[in-house]
C-alpha cells in the first residue's frame, strides 16, 4: 500500500473516503487489491513488469530460491499493535496535521487495515509476473511455526 501517498500533506474528504475503503481483516481483500492494481496500472500506463526503477532495484535483491523472502517481514508487519501505531502516528508534528484527531485516527485505522493487505498484494504481484526472478507457482505463507517456502 502506498503509505507515502496516503500520509501526504494534503487532507480532504476524498482522501478520508479513500483511506476508509480498505477492507477489514475479516473481509475479502481481492476486490480492493484488484482496484489498487488497476489504479497503479492506469497511473503508470505500463504493465506490471517493470514497475519502475526503485522496484527493479529492489527486486534484484529479492531471492526466491530459499523460499518466500517476504514471510518474515510480513509476520512483523501483521504483528504491529494498534497502540504502537497510534504512538508512531502521534509523533507527527501537529503543524503537518490539518484534520486534527480525526485525521490521525483515520491514519491509524488505514495502517491497521493495510497491514493485512500487504500479503495479498505480494501474492497478486507474484502471480501477475511483477518479479522477473519469480520461480513460478505461488508464494507459501507460514500458518504456524517457520515455513517460508514456495508451493
Amino acid at each position: 500500500m502506498d503509505i507515502a501517498l496516503s500520509l501526504s500533506p494534503y487532507w480532504d474528504k476524498d482522501k478520508a473516503r479513500f483511506l476508509q475503503l480498505i477492507p477489514d481483516k475479516d473481509q475479502d481483500p481481492n476486490n480492493y487489491i484488484d482496484f489498487f492494481l488497476q489504479k497503479l496500472l492506469q497511473s503508470t500506463n505500463k504493465s506490471l513488469s517493470p514497475l519502475g526503477t526503485i522496484f527493479s532495484g529492489m527486486q534484484n535483491n529479492i531471492f526466491f530460491e530459499s523460499g518466500n523472502p517476504f514471510a518474515k517481514i510480513i509476520f512483523k508487519i501483521e504483528s504491529l499493535k494498534s497502540e504502537d501505531l497510534r504512538r508512531f502516528i502521534n509523533q507527527i508534528p501537529s503543524i503537518w496535521v490539518s484534520g486534527g484527531a480525526l485525521q490521525l485516527d483515520t491514519y491509524v485505522n488505514f495502517i491497521e487495515k493495510s497491514k493485512y493487505l500487504v500479503r495479498y498484494l505480494l501474492d497478486k504481484l507474484y502471480e501477475l509476473g511483477a518479479f522477473n526472478n519469480s520461480l513460478g507457482g505461488k508464494l507459501e505463507w507460514p500458518i504456524s511455526g517457520t515455513n517460508y517456502g514456495i508451493q
